[in-house]
């Protein structure tokens, strides 16, 4: 290492150094505490424990939200192969927005009598990711499917409904 390199890096942690001593001297100086409460010397406050409460609820509603991407998937792939019966028309009636359900029951997909349905498979669970929906915080969900041995991606929108999730479009 040159001797200029060296007292660059040198002249580097002594500034650096004069930095932290000053902001250390000024905070000192004030009377602040180490909570940063104006006055107050002391241990440092106990952490704020009321966060857990809402991290936990957080992460039930993304497992839910899991949980209705990967169902709608399922039943969307059965729905794609021209098979409605009375158990895909439950699924997709509780698992989407009631517009949304009315669209998809209303004009199911028509396969040609001489074509064979596709072959349809998820492969995994749905990811997801954070989206706006419909004009709010929503979630885009992403599942990859194969379909006659063709990898693709099947993507939909879930939006928050009341406590639930709800499947909101698909293609987006």
């Amino acid at each position: 290492m040159g001797s200029a390199s060296r007292r660059r890096r040198l002249g580097f942690v002594a500034a650096l150094l004069a930095l932290v001593g000053g902001t250390l001297a000024i905070s000192l100086a004030a009377g602040n505490g180490s909570d940063g409460v104006r006055g107050r010397a002391g241990p440092p406050a106990e952490p704020n424990v009321v966060a857990i409460p809402s991290w936990s609820r957080a992460v039930r509603r993304a497992t839910k939200a899991q949980g209705v991407a990967a169902e709608f998937a399922r039943s969307y792939l059965v729905y794609e192969a021209g098979h409605v019966d009375r158990g895909v028309r439950a699924s997709l009636t509780r698992l989407c927005s009631r517009r949304f359900a009315e669209e998809l029951l209303r004009s199911p997909v028509r396969i040609p009598p001489e074509a064979k349905p596709p072959r349809e498979r998820l492969v995994g669970a749905p990811t997801l990711r954070p989206a706006i929906v419909e004009g709010s915080a929503g979630l885009l969900a992403s599942a990859r499917v194969m379909r006659d041995g063709r990898d693709e991606r099947l993507l939909f929108s879930l939006a928050p409904d009341k406590s639930r999730w709800r499947v909101v479009g698909v293609g987006q």
